[in-house]
């Protein structure tokens, strides 16, 4: 006797269409969906001294076969024995599965009871089978002679494996639990859900459901070259999907995680859901959603709506006449050439951490100027040729690279314009505006208000036609930003870089060393020529500022640019995010004491040099501690005292602020000191200009600038914890001093004598 062992199922795990568990010809079925190897499978053991199981030839009685020595034990997947005794196939079906193959599929019995079914080739759950034919002694003559052992197969499907799932020409479900699944249709509406894991679905015709399931799925109707046009409905669910919509009127949502999705052609509805998504409508009349994440949205062809949701998004309608709603946060709307006409509401609110501050970017614009009129603050119309574009609550402009003209006269709340590229005409309104005239000869009007005229090395010859030189304290009402200016040397320029001439008419024209130029029309050379005039317009001083230790080796904080990176204490080397700059002139420094630096002398706390800081900023003192400098010169202990006599400087004093992305500690001279702590009396010390260019440079910030947030929920903690001032005294600096005399420093500051310059250059931080 020979012993075979066959997975089969049974008839309660099939699913027939109309109903039932029986089969007849025509008849369309699947295994149940949720079939699972460790948990339905049916385990029948034959037995027979020959290698055929016989059918039992006789319709009316049942047990009437021409083998009696064939038996069969069942048991079920938890190995408990379910059936034993002499079997027979009481009958059979036959079917084609997707790949071609004719399966033969047969029902067994024991003494007139149905135990199961076994087939020639295993069976997929949720894959939709047509009968084509059924022995029963019904619909055709009974089985006699059966199928050979050796021909019989396994079910052997376990969702939880990587699995190749074929799908065939009807309605499938499928189901395919975890593991980087395969998964393929092809006509009638299916559902498919591939679980956990990196699943690729590929689904047909027939307007079908999917879900991709945790994981990063790749899902597309697109099969061989042919797409299917079919209204399907698709979800990425959690992980990083890909997902190509295909023809017709879709509904895709990505779900959680950064997700890319294609609309193709048709009338698609599209959601990004959380996550950084992009997502492009492509052909037809879209609706697109990012949802929360930073997102990019690109309508296409058609009249399309585009919400950005929550988050700083990029936006952009394409062609045809969009609706654009950019929502929370601070978006950016595109406009390329023939962009057709569109109506823009940027949004007024935010996120946590976030900022309203929506932009307008005409810059992938190539057919001609753009004309930008603000009829109202924050609202107005955009138009180029034949396109135009409606906007609301609008906060900045970034304009093409021809000959642009934004007039914002109408406006009050302070814009940002950008003129990019081409010889452009910026006109500013009444509140407080910031121009860029970029590239090109551009003339620049800032209109009422404190406004600040942006320069950077290559942005050409520039005309301002109102600069205003009335003083606002120390500096002037306008201002000049030319932080993006550089000498020869590509260190920031400073006073001694700019020359100052008359353009033959009266008017004052100022020229950095890159041969950048402005003309201040209405200004006689002489008003602005004297360095202290210079300098209240906003052109910093030249002052040798102490070392900061870099990755590089010590970099005056002067020339310190945003992303350069710096050394810290407790860990690796961070970037630079922003770089405050606020002067102290003479005479504030006369008036107000408490403005004037306090000098830490060269190796009284470890410091290779001399180092000058503002009175409220923090250092490191032995013991896990700061202090802050004033407490420290407070207590008339020598190493620290406040530095008088700079009323006599026409100079001054320039603080400098360091942003880094966390507070911490980096190295001044080889003295360990605070980042800049973006606190209530930080912040106070800023002007607007500068506020604003902190939040561009850590959005996170705006809440803490503008609301008065708690700074760390925004920021994180503090890098120490500060010392009070009745807990500082002069014997315990002496002691500090002492230990700190012999200290290795790693960050390239070795000996006292390894500077001895010094200038009225500080790490302001706090005041």
């Amino acid at each position: 006797m020979t012993t075979w062992t066959v997975q089969g199922l049974y008839g309660a795990q099939f699913q027939v269409e109309g109903g039932g568990s029986t089969l007849w010809p025509g008849a369309q079925f699947k295994v149940d969906p949720a079939w699972d190897y460790s948990t339905s499978r049916r385990t029948f053991v034959f037995t027979d001294d020959d290698t055929s199981l016989s059918g039992d030839s006789n319709f009316m009685a049942d047990e009437y076969g021409n083998d009696s020595t064939q038996s069969v034990a069942v048991y079920d997947a938890g190995g408990t024995l379910l059936y034993s005794g002499r079997v027979y196939v009481e009958w059979s079906s036959t079917f084609t599965d997707p790949s071609g193959t004719v399966v033969h599929m047969y029902t067994l019995e024991i003494g007139g009871t149905i135990i199961g079914e076994v087939a020639t080739n295993p069976l997929t759950p949720g894959v939709t089978y047509h009968v084509s034919g059924v022995n029963d002694g019904m619909y055709g003559a009974d089985v006699s002679t059966g199928p050979l052992y050796s021909t019989l197969a396994s079910m052997s499907f376990d969702p939880d494996h990587v699995n190749t799932i074929q799908g065939g020409a009807y309605n499938d479900s499928i189901a395919a639990g975890a593991g980087n699944d395969t998964i393929a249709t092809e006509g009638g509406a299916d559902t498919i859900d591939g679980g956990a894991g990196n699943d690729s679905i590929t689904f047909g015709t027939g307007g079908d459901c999917v879900h991709g399931g945790l994981g990063d799925d790749y899902i597309d109707d697109y099969v061989g070259t042919t797409g299917y046009v079919w209204n399907d409905t698709l979800f990425g669910d959690a992980g990083n999907d890909t997902i190509w919509a295909g023809s017709g009127n879709d509904l895709v949502d990505g779900g959680a995680d950064n997700d890319s999705i294609l609309g193709e052609d048709g009338n698609d509805t599209l959601l990004g859901g959380t996550g950084a998504d992009t997502i492009q409508g492509c052909a037809g009349d879209d609706s697109l959603d990012g949802g929360a994440g930073v997102d990019l949205l690109l309508g296409g062809t058609g009249q399309d709506t585009i919400h950005g949701g929550d988050g700083a998004d990029l936006l952009a309608g394409n062609s045809g006449n969009d609706l654009i709603y950019g929502e929370a946060d601070a978006d950016r709307i595109y406009f390329e050439s023939d962009w057709g006409n569109d109506t823009v509401f940027g949004g007024g609110t935010t996120t946590a951490g976030g900022v309203d501050h929506d932009v307008l970017d005409f810059s992938h614009d190539t057919l001609g100027g753009v004309l930008v009129t603000f009829t109202g603050s924050e609202d107005g119309t955009a138009t180029q040729g034949a396109n135009s574009v409606s906007f609301d609550n609008i906060e900045g402009i970034t304009g093409s690279n021809l000959a642009d003209t934004v007039n914002a006269a109408g406006d009050a709340s302070g814009l940002r314009i950008d003129g990019a590229g081409g010889d452009d005409r910026l006109i500013g309104g009444s509140g407080a505006d910031v121009l860029l005239g970029g590239s090109g000869q551009d003339t620049l009007s800032g209109g009422a208000g404190a406004d600040t005229i942006v320069m950077a090395d290559g942005t050409g010859h520039d005309f301002i036609t109102d600069f205003d030189l009335s003083r606002t304290g120390a500096l002037t009402t306008d201002q000049l930003d030319v932080s993006g200016l550089h000498d020869g040397s590509n260190a920031p320029v400073n006073i001694r870089d700019v020359t100052v001439s008359d353009d033959g008419l009266g008017n004052a024209v100022l020229t950095f060393p890159d041969g950048t130029s402005v003309t201040l029309l209405g200004i006689a050379p002489a008003t602005v020529q004297a360095p202290g005039m210079l300098h209240a317009m906003g052109v910093p001083c030249l002052v040798a500022g102490s070392r900061v230790s870099t990755p590089r080796g010590p970099v005056p904080v002067e020339d310190l640019r945003p992303e350069d990176l710096v050394t810290v204490r407790d860990g690796p080397p961070l970037p630079v995010l922003w770089i405050g700059r606020r002067r102290v002139d003479a005479a504030q420094l006369a008036a107000d004491p408490k403005l004037r630096p306090v000098e830490i002398g060269a190796g009284r706390l470890g410091n290779a040099a001399p180092v000058r800081l503002s009175a409220l900023h923090g250092i490191a003192v032995p013991g896990g501690f700061l202090a802050r400098a004033g407490h420290l010169a407070a207590t008339g202990w020598g190493g620290a005292r406040v530095r008088r006599g700079l009323s006599r400087s026409a100079g001054g004093v320039l603080y400098l602020h360091l942003l880094l992305p966390r507070h911490a500690l980096l190295s001044v001279e080889g003295l360990w000191v605070e980042s800049f702590w973006p606190g209530p009396m930080g912040i106070a010390a800023l002007d607007l200009a500068a506020k604003a260019t902190l939040i561009r440079a850590l959005p996170a910030l705006a809440g803490v600038v503008w609301a008065g947030d708690p700074v760390q929920k925004a920021y994180g903690p503090p890098a120490g914890k500060f010392l009070r001032r009745h807990q500082i005294d002069r014997r315990l600096c002496a002691n500090w001093s002492h230990i700190s005399r012999d200290l290795t420093h790693s960050d390239g500051f070795v000996t006292e004598a390894a500077a001895t310059h010094t200038a009225f250059t500080g790490m302001g931080n706090r005041g």
